[in-house]
């Protein structure tokens, strides 16, 4: 019999499964970083339009143990809106995890940005190495996702050598750092910043040892001199300043030349004969 009226129904459409869009950076991201300085990084992830399908949306981030990650800096927002209630997160010394629990409420921003702010602290350390390392993974039932930045730090390596025999290394030699301010470098905690203080009692001393090599690493870009304060035994104290340049790479590229240092070896008067030996 004919109808008047018909009634269609839309059959249930699936949605394709995409990769979802992850991103990582450092905001405003410097050249190089000094040991000490505080670094905010920031991830963003778009919440996949198939987020109902999912069972596990993690993200992690984990950095070389250089970099620390700063309490009570993790935020999660969206469009400026803080997110809460959808999430638990664990944190530890060089990053955290934070796990989407309630998959059915992360549904309501299916198509929209969702970003992670937080900072790093860059802390002194004895390394090997001037490039420091963080990395941010997505985790979830479809797919692992990874980003990595680096943020650059710069120092230099330096032989102290007799001045006419420059094969022969000097132990004991000591040195302050010197900024192009003519400040003095300082050690704390965490990391360095500098004084105009010269009786300041965290002064940075570096030492010479037996083959007359001595370090700085942790220092960023810039133009730097070393003031001698204690010569090796048997030569004289240098008041000339000995400038150096860290960039990138200086680090790496003068372990295999450094940066000469020279001393003079005291000169001994001669021993007049007419006078007794005592």
């Amino acid at each position: 019999q004919p109808l008047t009226t018909i009634h269609l129904y839309p059959k249930n459409e699936e949605i394709p499964h995409e990769k979802p869009s992850f991103k990582k950076e450092v905001i405003g991201k410097n050249a190089s970083y000094e040991f000490g300085d505080i670094i905010p990084f920031e991830v963003t992830t778009e919440i996949p339009l198939d987020i109902l399908d999912y069972k596990k949306f993690v993200i992690m981030d984990d950095s070389d143990s250089a970099l620390h990650y700063q309490k009570d800096s993790l935020k999660l927002t969206q469009e400026g809106n803080e997110l809460s209630g959808i999430y638990n997160v664990s944190t530890r010394a060089n990053g955290f995890t934070i796990d989407f629990t309630d998959i059915k409420a992360l549904g309501a921003f299916a198509g929209k940005t969702v970003t992670v702010s937080y900072e790093m602290q860059l802390v002194a350390e004895v390394s090997k190495t001037d490039l420091f390392t963080n990395i941010a993974k997505l985790d979830t039932d479809h797919e692992t996702i990874e980003r990595k930045v680096e943020v650059e730090t710069g120092g230099m390596k330096f032989k102290k050598v007799d001045l006419k025999e420059q094969t022969t290394g000097l132990k004991n030699a000591e040195f302050h750092v010197l900024n192009n301010k003519d400040q003095l470098l300082i050690k704390t905690e965490a990391g360095y910043t500098w004084t105009e203080d010269s009786a300041d009692n965290q002064l940075v001393t570096l030492v010479s040892d037996s083959q007359g090599a001595f370090e700085i690493n942790g220092l960023a870009y810039g133009e730097y001199s070393l003031q001698e304060v204690k010569a090796p035994t048997g030569y004289q104290l240098s008041n000339q300043p000995v400038t150096f340049t860290v960039s990138a790479d200086s680090y790496q590229k003068s372990g295999d030349l450094p940066l000469k240092v020279v001393n003079l070896q005291t000169e001994v008067p001669p021993t007049d004969p007419s006078e007794p030996n005592e």
